[in-house]
């Protein structure tokens, strides 16, 4: 399965950021243990960069962005090129800290919390 991560949840990640680490955790550790096949934006990536800085130090969040990148690929940086990625690769979730955004989306939107309901989908695989 190719899920998109959004920034928030890689964020949750690298910068531990409770309550969402947890679970934010654990679709990493699934992307790591190559259950699901995670990307994220390029544009993203500096975001990234620049909020993780903040807490870590450069030295510690170009750390940080290594291990990250490691497990989560670069998508296509456009709006449209992400979608047409997602029609042609088969992605239809997007893995988000928050709907706030994402009302009007056509792909099924799912908060890392919602596992109970997403995890056992991937072991039917």
């Amino acid at each position: 399965m190719k899920i998109l991560i959004d920034t928030n949840v890689a964020l949750d990640i690298l910068l531990q950021r409770q309550p969402w680490y947890t679970n934010a955790a654990l679709v990493f550790s699934f992307a790591q243990r190559n259950y699901i096949e995670c990307y994220i934006s390029a544009s993203a990536i500096t975001d990234i960069f620049y909020v993780a800085k903040k807490d870590l130090g450069k030295s510690g969040a170009r750390a940080a962005m290594k291990i990250l990148l490691q497990v989560f690929r670069p998508a296509t940086v456009t709006d449209s090129q992400i979608y047409q990625r997602w029609k042609q690769n088969g992605m239809i979730l997007r893995i988000l800290s928050s709907l706030s955004l994402e009302k009007d989306s056509p792909l099924i939107i799912l908060l890392p919390e919602t596992r109970k309901t997403f995890y056992p989908a991937i072991f039917r695989q």
